[in-house]
């Protein structure tokens, strides 16, 4: 045989080899359900029973009845991957077609590469460039999930799979070039610039590639300011951060970067545990972001990372069931198995059992102009902080807050709501809170604490005192003396503002007054 043939033979050999084969001899095999430790993979199993309910076999998609997720299929096809039992690759391949078929590929318009969040929405932007008309954080919740189907189980994928799962992150990281994705909107931050460099390596985009080493360095420049992101202390997108976090640390686009992971990653997890109350198996406030105020009763990512080495009795994370809310985020669950690192030791003891009474002030960010504070006792934790700028979630900031144990040892909690700016500032027993009318808005017509206590009287509710279940609540105000609401599950306060009101002030002691057994720690 000539040489020439020869050469031609082993080309023709490579070609025929299939997927296998062209992922290389050094590519390791794909990670498997059953390699993961006990507790993450009785975590992630649990949550691949609960998808695999919302999987619609018509749609190759997840949902049902007009309404089928596309954030939710793609982090599925990820579970069903590490999974890979009977017929899980040929769905997860449905998931692949599907999802290709409804992003949006239209350069010229500001949705170019957005996975709509339903399948059955459409861009109302085909040909324009303009603001998004759909969620344009989908590029990056879909697109790191296509990210790891191709880097963690390419020898999975058929090649046609590959093709469709080149092409959409092709489209999300030309979208997303063009957003251009703030720094201190870091969830999203971290991805995009995990997307952009990933895309601009694997298709050699140098412009993807530097905007990727840009956004990397201004996350990490912020970050080390003070030891803290910008968009600070929210139980749901805390787990986000480090879901991003592991990217840059798993699949690296950048030595730099992998460094950069590795420190914000160690730095994060210390200031997670120093907010985190073992007894209460809640974070304490301020919450720049948060969905809702008892991580036992919903399910808030960054108690999944915690769940992972945490035993289930002591973990934030509710049990799979009809009482726990946002159990959507469940579909993160396997992305996060694959990229988990356990703590360090001293940081794992904190998240254990608590370790004693403390006060906590935290610089946010570059500048360090917004201050969280924090006290924490064995029965009562307190947050102040000062409302984010960044983003316009009113019903997800929570400036100033409280959990503490009722008289049944269950977790109580309030959070004060209204429609202004707030700062306020914890300390030992005390809240201060300064109320501010918001530039070119109206102040409001009421300061409104809203209360999670079962039991609480609006009787018990005068001008100077509350008395709450498990809580005496001492409070020096201008303001005229409050009204008080029975609902469900506590009470509203809430103390009237006159409509010419620029500011107010309200300063609160609260006493935690109950004697209960408080909930068995290791």
């Amino acid at each position: 045989m000539s040489k020439s043939v020869r050469i031609i033979s082993v080309c023709v050999l490579l070609v025929l080899s299939g997927p296998a084969l062209a992922a290389g001899p050094e590519a390791p095999a794909p990670k498997t359900l059953n390699a993961l430790p006990p507790l993450v993979k009785g975590v992630t199993e649990s949550a691949m029973q609960y998808m695999d309910g919302q999987w619609d076999e018509t749609a190759g998609l997840i949902g049902g009845g007009g309404s089928h997720g596309t954030r939710a299929s793609a982090q599925y096809a990820v579970g069903l991957m590490l999974r890979n039992g009977p017929g899980d690759a040929a769905r997860a391949r449905r998931i692949v077609e599907a999802l290709s078929r409804v992003q949006v590929d239209a350069p010229e318009s500001a949705d170019h590469g957005i996975w709509p969040p339903r399948a059955e929405e459409r861009s109302s932007l085909p040909d324009r460039r303009a603001q998004p008309s759909l969620d344009p954080n989908w590029r990056e919740f879909v697109g790191s999930a296509e990210i790891l189907l191709l880097e963690e189980f390419r020898p999975l994928l058929d090649d046609p799979s590959v093709t469709l799962l080149e092409q959409g992150l092709r489209r999300a990281a030309a979208g997303d070039h063009e957003r251009r994705v703030r720094p201190q909107y870091t969830n999203i931050a971290l991805m995009s610039a995990q997307m952009l460099g990933y895309a601009g390596n694997r298709f050699d985009v140098a412009e993807w590639r530097e905007h990727s080493r840009s956004l990397a360095g201004a996350i990490h420049h912020n970050f080390k300011a003070n030891g803290s992101f910008d968009e600070y202390n929210s139980p749901t997108y805390g787990g986000v951060d480090l879901y991003g976090l592991g990217l840059w640390r798993n699949h690296p686009v950048t030595p730099d970067m992998a460094a950069m992971a590795g420190e914000m990653e160690e730095g994060f997890w210390r200031d997670l545990a120093a907010f985190y109350h073992p007894g209460l198996r809640n974070l304490c406030g301020p919450f720049d972001r948060a969905y809702g105020m008892d991580m036992q009763h919903y399910v808030a990512l960054a108690g999944v990372w915690m769940a992972f080495c945490l035993p289930a009795n002591i973990a934030p994370l509710p049990a799979l069931g009809p009482d726990s809310s946002k159990d959507g985020e469940r579909f993160a669950i396997p992305s996060y198995a694959l990229l988990r690192q356990e703590p360090p030791a001293s940081i794992l003891s904190q998240l254990q059992s608590f370790e004693g009474e403390r006060q906590l002030r935290r610089p946010i960010g570059l500048g360090g102009m917004r201050v969280a504070t924090a006290w924490l006792s064995k029965d009562l934790m307190i947050g102040g902080g000062i409302t984010p700028p960044f983003k316009d979630s009113p019903e997800q900031s929570h400036a100033a807050t409280a959990h503490w144990f009722g008289p049944d040892g269950s977790v109580c909690w309030m959070r004060l709501r209204g429609d202004f700016r707030m700062e306020a500032t914890a300390g030992k027993n005390t809240l201060s809170i300064l109320c501010r009318k918001a530039l070119r808005m109206k102040m409001g017509d009421s300061v409104r604490f809203e209360v999670h206590a079962p039991g609480a009287r609006a009787s018990r509710v005068e001008a100077g005192q509350w008395h709450l279940p498990g809580l005496d609540v001492t409070v020096a105000t201008a303001l005229a003396a409050p009204s008080a609401t029975e609902t469900a599950d506590g009470v509203e306060i809430r103390y009237p503002v006159a409509s010419d009101t620029r500011e107010v002030r309200l300063e609160l002691t609260l006493t935690h007054v109950s004697e209960h057994t408080s909930p068995p720690t290791p």
